[in-house]
C-alpha cells in the first residue's frame, strides 16, 4: 500500500481503518512527507481514518458519524473550496449493526442535501450500488463517479480475500459542481479492499 500511495502521487490521500501499524509505517517509509496538511485518529478496530494533503486546509476536524469518527476537511483548490468527508460506515451484517449503519447513512443523506458548496464523499459506504442507501444518496443530489467515467460495475472488495463473489462498497460521490475525470482501482495488496485513484475537476 506504501507503494501505491506513492506512485499514485495524489493531492490528497484518504485512509479508512487507520491504526497505530498504519501510522507508523507510514510514518517510517516517507511516503507522507509530501503532505503538511493532516487530520487523522488512530485507532486499533476498524474505525481510525485520516486525511493527508498537499492543498491547504481551511479547516478539519473529526466528527462523530453516529458513534464513529470521520475525518473531514475543506480543502482550497483552484481559488476555490470543497469539503471532503472520509466514509467508513458500520457494517449491516449484525442484525445489531443495523439501526447504526441506517442512522449513518441517514446521516450522509442528510449531509448531502443540506450541502451549499462543493462536496466530494469518499470511502467505504458499505452499499452497493443496488442499495437503498446508494439510491438515497443520489436523490440528495450527489453524483457516482464510477457511473460518471462509464464504469458502474467496477468492484472493490473483497479484493479475493473471502470466498463471496465481488461487489462494490467503496464509492466516491460529489456534488454537481465537480465531475470525475478518471477512476480506477489500485491492487491493494494485503487489504480486503482495493483503493481508488480518482481525478475530479470543476464542472
Amino acid at each position: 500500500m506504501v507503494e501505491e500511495i506513492r506512485r499514485a502521487g495524489a493531492d490528497i490521500v484518504l485512509l479508512q481503518e487507520y491504526s497505530a501499524r498504519w501510522h507508523a509505517e507510514l510514518g517510517e517509509s516517507g511516503v507522507l512527507a509530501p503532505y503538511p496538511h493532516r487530520v487523522s485518529r488512530v485507532r486499533n478496530d476498524s474505525f481510525g481514518t485520516a486525511i493527508y494533503s498537499k492543498l491547504p486546509f481551511v479547516a478539519a476536524e473529526i466528527v462523530d458519524l453516529e458513534g464513529q469518527p470521520m475525518s473531514t476537511a475543506r480543502v482550497a483548490f483552484a481559488r476555490r473550496e470543497v469539503d471532503i468527508l472520509n466514509v467508513h460506515t458500520l457494517p449491516p451484517r449484525l442484525s445489531a449493526y443495523l439501526p447504526t449503519w441506517r442512522a449513518q447513512t441517514a446521516w450522509l443523506r442528510e449531509r448531502a442535501r443540506r450541502a451549499e458548496d462543493p462536496l466530494i464523499m469518499v470511502g467505504d459506504f458499505n452499499a452497493t450500488q443496488h442499495s437503498r442507501a446508494y439510491a438515497e444518496l443520489l436523490q440528495a443530489g450527489l453524483v457516482d463517479s464510477h457511473r460518471e467515467v462509464g464504469r458502474g460495475y467496477a468492484t472493490t472488495f473483497p479484493n479475493g480475500l473471502a470466498p463471496v463473489p465481488p461487489i462494490r462498497i467503496d464509492h466516491v460521490f460529489h456534488t454537481s459542481q465537480l465531475k470525475c475525470v478518471s477512476l480506477s482501482e489500485g491492487v491493494g495488496a494485503g487489504s480486503d479492499h482495493r483503493p481508488l485513484s480518482v481525478r475530479l475537476t470543476w464542472h
